[in-house]
């Protein structure tokens, strides 16, 4: 069994759910203009506004590009506030922070190193001039690294640079204040978001898209060959292949590469030595899908694999082109060195342009750091498709106890028709759902499509920190069979802050869009929700309230579309665990709403002194929020 705190946590959410709509086509009235009062950066980060940005530290000084210079590379300071061109800034929905129209805010190194000066640079994509804010009012950026004040100085010319982020008042910002010049503008429901684009795909997701070239072995490394017409008392040679991948894997050391010939291959594979970082051990197909390994009962893993968090062994192997078909088994068993999954994933492995297809009873079991899944369809699980597992019993994400792993992305990825076994969890049982990831930090969902699923699309249940889910498509997840609150796009479960949501589609999920239970400090921008019972459902759980109480989260330009369950955005959890929003940091705002009826409840709050709001005044008069909200119709898809 998982956890029991899974368990529990499932049980407590089967009688609840959400979902709404999307929409690139918005017809109706809008708001008014509103002027950008200072300490909005929440409202600010993504809402493609200009401005100016001040230090919390100074309020009547502003983040300037010193003299005002347009060159590449300049560096950033603070300043008197002016309202010149160089101290106005617009945060596009993208992530980059523009100025003068064509330059954006840059990490100097790229690398996220503390103490690199942040600069300049021609708008280009990249992780360097991605920034997201925080509901501790931090410019976050790459390697999750804070901008600040160096020296925690508030005298003009003081230089802008990365750093751990500590929760240090110097590194605390707030927008739109001590400015003669920022003009304000009508509020946009999705910013500058084009859901069609990223419904279809911002790039082609899943196995078999675009080209596939082999990899050559790193300089000084060597080739190995593997084909069902070989022997593995051959040299392995191209001319003399070794006959199995098992042979190939005892073999092959940093930086060298396996090509396997096509063929059907049977039996564990079982990696003996380490790559590294920089020469990964690589196992790809001569040609992509000609290779499939089917077994039935069978693992390709390290040698050194214990079921706990990967941190030492053989680290940093690559598979490519690769078919895992009835792999592993689908026997229940629980995580561990028996663990029944078709690739157990230890530090820095990377699953390219791999197809796993009714792999067995789980697709990719990660429990180690910097795991990368790209490009790769994972279809027919019998449990789950993707889980990352590490276990702690961490208060809170500056634990010393918190262990978690690392820096996994999932970029380009197709999850489909996973949890085949479509059960719902009894006492004694397994509550694993499609996909399910516990105790990550810095996880990275980015253009993914999930559908059909048993379940969730995608599940972080129980204490993730610091992730991010973007440009991804969630649609058609069913509820399990026996439950009613389990088809959901997206769900939060139990986890800290920060995590960001942005640019994603939820669409006719059979309950909700996301849901957000017992969770921290998440922000959800820009987002469309559509064809769903619910768009949005938070729920505070009485039992978790000491370690994941349910606060500090900001719906922002979301497009909730068309429910049909109560209430478009809905609390769970009764009266004694809400107060109100704004003590609970709980905000929704720039929200466009497309009811069913002209009787729909807009958003419900489980405090029944505030209860249900039926229109945009409802929502400001009792709930605080949605000063740029607004009703419109919706078209979608």
């Amino acid at each position: 069994m998982r956890s029991v705190l899974a368990l529990a946590s499932v049980a407590a959410i089967l009688a609840f759910t959400a979902a709404c709509s999307d929409s690139p086509e918005l017809t109706g009235p809008t708001n008014v203009d509103v002027p950008m009062a200072l300490g909005s950066l929440a409202t600010f980060a993504g809402s493609g506004t200009t401005g100016p940005i001040n230090p919390a530290l100074a309020s009547s000084k502003c983040m300037d590009v010193k003299g005002i210079s347009t060159a590449a590379g300049t560096p950033m300071q603070i300043w008197d506030c002016t309202g010149k061109s160089n101290q106005q800034f617009k945060w596009l929905s993208t992530g980059q922070i523009q100025v003068y129209g064509s330059m954006c805010l840059a990490d100097l190194g790229g690398k996220g190193l503390d103490g690199d000066p942040v600069v300049i640079q021609a708008c280009a994509s990249g992780t360097a001039q991605q920034w997201s804010e925080t509901n501790s009012s931090e410019i976050r950026g790459i390697n999750s690294k804070c901008v600040m004040l160096r020296a925690a100085g508030t005298t003009n010319g003081t230089r802008l640079v990365l750093a751990t982020c500590n929760g240090a008042t110097s590194q605390h910002w707030t927008a739109g204040g001590s400015s003669t010049t920022t003009t304000p503008t009508a509020p946009v429901s999705s910013g500058s978001t084009d859901f069609h684009t990223i419904a279809a795909g911002i790039r082609p997701r899943g196995y078999g898209q675009g080209t596939y070239a082999l990899l050559a072995p790193a300089s000084g490394a060597r080739a190995w060959y593997v084909a069902t017409t070989g022997n593995d008392a051959n040299a392995g040679t191209s001319s003399s292949p070794l006959r199995t991948i098992a042979k190939a894997a005892q073999l092959a050391h940093a930086g060298d590469v396996v090509t396997i010939q096509n063929g059907t291959y049977s039996g564990s594979v079982v990696v003996r030595n380490s790559g590294s970082s920089s020469a990964p051990i690589v196992f790809q197909a001569a040609q992509r899908g000609g290779v499939v390994l089917s077994d039935g009962n069978a693992s390709f893993r390290p040698y050194d694999w214990t079921g706990g968090v990967q941190q030492t062994g053989e680290l940093y192997v690559t598979l490519r082109g690769l078919i895992f078909r009835n792999y592993a088994s689908n026997s229940l068993t629980s995580p561990g060195p028996n663990f029944a999954a078709a690739i157990k994933a230890a530090r820095g492995w990377k699953i390219e342009d791999c197809l796993l297809d009714h792999a067995g009873n789980t697709g990719i079991q990660i429990e180690g750091s910097y795991v990368t899944v790209v490009k790769s369809t994972l279809q027919y699980t019998y449990i789950e498709a993707l889980a990352a597992w590490a276990s702690g019993t961490a208060t809170g994400p500056s634990d010393p106890n918190y262990h978690p792993l690392d820096g996994i992305q999932l970029i380009d990825v197709k999850l489909s028709n996973n949890y085949v076994m479509n059960q719902a969890p009894s006492s004694g049982g397994v509550a694993n759902y499609s996909s399910k990831f516990l105790n990550t930090r810095g996880t990275v969902v980015d253009n993914m499509e999930s559908y059909s699923n048993n379940g969730p699309g995608f599940w972080f249940d129980t204490q993730n920190s610091n992730f991010t889910v973007k440009n991804s498509y969630f649609h058609d997840n069913k509820n399990i069979s026996g439950t009613t609150g389990t088809g959901r796009g997206l769900n939060s479960e139990a986890n800290w802050a920060p995590g960001l949501i942005q640019n994603n589609v939820f669409s006719n999920n059979a309950r909700m869009g996301v849901g957000l239970t017992a969770s921290q400090g998440i922000t959800m921008r820009n987002n469309l929700i559509a064809g769903s019972p619910r768009c949005v459902e938070l729920t505070n759980d009485p039992s978790r309230l000491t370690r994941f109480p349910l606060k500090n989260i900001s719906l922002k330009s979301t497009v909730c579309k068309g429910w049909t369950d109560f209430a478009g955005l809905m609390t769970v959890g009764g009266s004694t665990v809400f107060t109100t929003p704004s003590l609970m940091g709980i905000m929704a705002d720039s929200t466009t709403y497309d009811p069913p009826s002209t009787s729909s409840v807009f958003a419900w709050w489980e405090n029944k002194t505030i209860g249900a709001a039926y229109s945009i005044s409802d929502e400001q008069n009792k709930f605080g929020w949605e000063m740029h909200g607004r009703k419109a119709a919706v078209t979608w898809p």
